[in-house]
């Protein structure tokens, strides 16, 4: 009222400024490894599988969300945890994969809802013209077993509840053909 500039500490802790050039750090490794892991000569299902990989192969699970929930930071929580880091949860495996896809050119959203009764993110990607589902989190360090919920239908998801005609309806208006 008085013109005195206000100063809001977010819970990132992060200036505007800041988040800003968090999020252009995020868009420039996610073009690099795109640029590493994806060839021209790649099919759509290679493509995202080839992130996929890189993903779940990279980035470790932070533990501190059961053991320590105050020490673990934030970014924990996002792609730049994921994707500078190398450490995150649920919702930073799941936007690191929407981003990567994004950049690889594939449709993609976030899907929230429970896993094992907790709450829990992943992903739905359009692939040649069907959604299909892709759980990062729970396939982390499973590329050499073999992967559980890459690029599955919904019923592949035993664990899993969510609001699946929400999920449906938000990506078919999203990327309507």
């Amino acid at each position: 009222r008085d013109g005195t500039a206000i100063t809001v500490t977010p819970q990132n802790g992060l200036t505007h400024q800041a988040a800003l050039d968090r999020l252009a750090e995020i868009e420039t490794l996610a073009q690099q490894i795109v640029e590493e892991c994806v060839t021209d000569s790649m099919t759509l299902p290679e493509q995202a599988e080839a992130l996929y990989t890189r993903l779940t192969d990279r980035v470790a699970y932070d533990f501190r969300y059961y053991t320590d929930l105050a020490s673990m930071p934030y970014e924990s929580t996002t792609a730049y945890g994921a994707l500078h880091n190398n450490l995150a949860i649920c919702g930073g495996y799941a936007q690191a994969f929407q981003t990567l896809l994004e950049k690889a050119g594939i449709p993609c959203i976030t899907v929230s809802g429970k896993a094992g009764g907790e709450n829990h993110m992943w992903n739905m990607a359009r692939i040649d013209g069907r959604w299909l589902y892709y759980d990062p989190t729970g396939d982390r360090g499973r590329a050499d077993y073999g992967f559980l919920y890459c690029g599955v239908k919904g019923e592949a998801l035993d664990r899993h509840t969510w609001d699946a005609d929400w999920s449906n309806r938000l990506s078919e208006a999203l990327f309507s053909l």
